[in-house]
């Protein structure tokens, strides 16, 4: 073993090194990408994986159960059962993906929104979660993504149900969504 200016000084590995960084120029604190924290979740198992809620559960709505939208941030459609619910509510299922609409101008998110599940739904995923906030920075208005979402879910016939999200999902910030395979 060599001492540390041995181990530094002109070696085959730094001049590699330093012809592959060519003329790069370290990033300015300004420039830099700080990405945002995602609420930690828990860790999928192999077991909750398997517990995808049943196709059959998921197939074409029969009726839709129409809800106040005020502050009732759970719906179902007709062929989605009570149990199943209850294992939405619970967490039961795995969250295949996530979007989180913090920062969204009500128009953003209906676009983001929309063109997600979109997608969610074109790759067969069966529960998203949707983060829209609780709204504290809304002022007098309220919660304007909250019910904005709560809206347009109802809306699109590929959601098949939604409630809100455990404490340690979001909470109140946040609705578990199963989707049509």
């Amino acid at each position: 073993m060599g001492t540390k200016d041995s181990k530094h000084n002109n070696s085959e590995g730094a001049a590699l090194f330093r012809g592959a960084v060519g003329d790069a120029q370290p990033l300015t604190t300004r420039a830099r990408h700080t990405p945002k924290k995602v609420p930690a979740g828990k860790p999928r198992t192999e077991q909750r994986d398997r517990q995808a809620p049943p196709k059959e559960a998921l197939s074409p709505p029969v009726e839709t159960v129409k809800e106040g939208l005020s502050d009732n941030m759970s719906f179902q459609r007709g062929s989605i059962t009570r149990k199943i619910m209850r294992d939405l509510r619970r967490g039961k299922y795995p969250i295949q993906e996530e979007i989180d609409l913090h920062g969204c101008t009500r128009p953003e998110a209906r676009v983001l929104l929309e063109q997600f599940i979109s997608d969610c739904a074109r790759y067969k995923l069966s529960c998203i979660r949707v983060i829209h906030g609780k709204g504290k920075r809304s002022g007098a208005e309220g919660p304007v993504l909250k019910l904005a979402v709560n809206q347009w879910l109802r809306e699109w016939d590929t959601v098949m149900a939604f409630c809100p999200a455990r404490p340690s999902d979001g909470g109140s910030g946040a609705v578990y969504v199963l989707l049509r395979n």
